[in-house]
């Protein structure tokens, strides 16, 4: 398969998805399940927190790992519990 038409194959799913997120009677989602892509974000913005660190030439050796890693299952697992009561995440 072409380079050309595999990207048109993936560009019509991707456009599929984006239609169907916008009709309600072809896409549910629960609740919970956008509770849960929380702990998803973080790990996007912490990404681009450690770039920027980087990006200021400081050793890599001085991010806050930890404090990140900790932060990121707080978010999880507050989500989770959200989630829970919404009946999910269970």
């Amino acid at each position: 398969m072409s380079k050309e038409k595999k990207s048109r194959g993936i560009k019509c799913l991707l456009e599929e998805k984006l239609v169907a997120g916008q009709e309600p009677d072809r896409y549910f989602r629960y609740p919970f399940q956008s509770l849960m892509t929380a702990a998803e974000w973080r790990n996007v913005e912490m990404s681009v927190e450690y770039a920027q660190h980087l990006g200021k030439k400081i050793s890599m050796f001085h991010y806050p790992y930890f404090s990140q890693v900790l932060g990121l299952w707080r978010i999880f697992w507050n989500s989770k519990k959200v989630a829970s009561r919404q009946g999910g995440g269970g």
